[in-house]
């Protein structure tokens, strides 16, 4: 099962947690998370029933004020680093480990820049959103995100309402899933298929529903617009 998608604001939070909860001994409180990320306790509040609700946090002490704890889903979104013995001030570690490494910055968000349905233009927004994403998925600047608006890809795990990440790139390995750009009749066509050449001049580009047929077509008249490098799904 995957793990539930955190903003980046809820996992900076997570992380903050974590670290307080190491340095004192203790679950922090609101006020202190708010302290350490200039945020208003409400504000915190909210992002800590986020948590709760995701698995990353659970409330062994309701209505105490040092009542959260990580669970084991928590732990699993922090970096290694954290578990690393907190060095003294000479910036060696007890017993000669080595000093703990601070913890990763947050990956940049992405702009969702429009909705990609089989057969169809893609949707551009007139006004992309910014989209925040876990560090994990590594952004890079040449990457971008797009709604999927159709079922064609659903047994390759990839439903309408998901985000795709796409790398920006003109060329594709066999079995990646694209984003190809057919022109037809004077109109682009785009979609989200698997990329399987079958020579320098044809490729088949593959559905993943068995009620989509599979679309032969001559590279001359394809654009490859990247390649999709993750499946964000918004719970």
């Amino acid at each position: 099962m995957s793990r539930p998608l955190l903003t980046r604001r809820q996992h900076e939070v997570l992380l903050c947690f974590a670290r307080l909860q190491e340095e004192q001994g203790l679950a922090p409180t609101l006020e202190e998370l708010g302290k350490e990320l200039g945020l208003n306790r409400a504000t915190i509040h909210g992002h800590i029933q986020a948590l709760v609700e995701k698995g990353m946090l659970e409330n062994l002490l309701p209505g105490a004020s040092r009542g959260l704890d990580l669970t084991e889903a928590g732990q699993s979104n922090l970096p290694s680093a954290r578990l690393n013995p907190i060095p003294d001030s000479t910036g060696q570690a007890p017993g000669g480990a080595s000093p703990r490494q601070s913890l990763p910055q947050q990956a940049p968000g992405l702009q969702l820049l429009g909705r990609i349905a089989a057969g169809g233009p893609i949707e551009t927004l007139e006004d992309p959103v910014d989209v925040d994403l876990p560090d994990y998925l590594r952004v890079q600047e040449h990457h971008y995100l797009l709604e999927v608006a159709g079922d064609s890809m659903q047994n390759a795990g990839i439903h309408p309402g998901d985000l795709v990440m796409i790398d920006r790139q003109g060329q594709a390995n066999r079995n990646d899933i694209v984003v190809a750009v057919l022109q037809r009749d004077g109109r682009e066509e785009c979609t989200l298929k698997r990329w399987h050449p079958l020579n320098d001049r044809r490729v088949l580009l593959l559905p993943e529903n068995p009620r989509y047929s599979p679309l032969e077509v001559n590279t001359q008249e394809l654009e490859l617009r990247g390649v999709v490098r993750a499946v964000i799904r918004r719970v």
